[in-house]
């Protein structure tokens, strides 16, 4: 076994910092806009029918409804954003020692000792998405590049991926001793790909 210190080499982000990013997609943001105009819409078309009609306060119940779509869709990213990213934690990839932690969704985090690692590389960040087939569960957002969560490889394989595809050009891909994948494409990933290559060169 690897027995070597070191001070802890990192590459993570804030959870805050994740949580705003897509807070702001741009995907999110439209959505909730055509949401908010057809709801406008529609309830300047209620008023305009009960002028018509002169029943006045005939569409409240529609009115209110109409007023609750909205507040959902105000808060179904929020809601997405919180229940996929805790803003308590940074995410990422930390290794001191012989151990790599890899914090990716939620609370969730995997710590693996480093020769328990049957294989690492680091691949252009398009590259290693390349090989994720379907999400489990968890976010992809096109708009933001935030890919966080479980997924499945095209070789059926597990992924545990934490990826920020227009933050970072490259992406730590780390495939276990029991057949698991987990990528991490954070910025600063270079610097513990460097130093887990040293830590497996020092397993047995």
């Amino acid at each position: 076994m690897m027995e070597r210190g070191g001070p802890m080499v990192e590459a993570t982000v804030p959870g805050k910092e994740l949580v705003l990013i897509e807070l702001k997609s741009p995907l999110i943001l439209g959505v909730i806009a055509v949401v908010i105009i057809l709801t406008l819409a529609r309830l300047a078309g209620i008023r305009f029918l009960e002028r018509v009609r002169f029943t006045p306060g005939a569409g409240r119940t529609l009115r209110l409804i109409t007023l609750i779509v909205i507040v959902i869709a105000l808060l179904v990213p929020i809601i997405v954003a919180f229940g996929t990213i805790d803003p308590k934690y940074d995410y990422g990839v930390w290794m001191e020692d012989n151990s790599l932690i890899v914090r990716f969704y939620r609370h969730e985090s995997i710590t693996i000792n480093v020769c328990d690692i049957k294989r690492v590389d680091l691949l252009k960040t398009n590259d290693a998405l390349d090989s994720l087939k379907y999400r489990v569960n968890g976010l992809s957002d096109p708009a933001t590049g935030l890919i966080i969560g479980y997924f499945k490889t095209n070789d059926g394989k597990d992924a545990a991926v934490i990826v920020m595809s227009k933050h970072a050009d490259k992406t730590l891909v780390i495939l276990t001793d029991d057949n698991k994948v987990i990528l991490v494409g954070v910025p600063g990933v270079e610097r513990v790909y460097a130093e887990l290559v040293k830590g497996l060169e020092a397993c047995d």
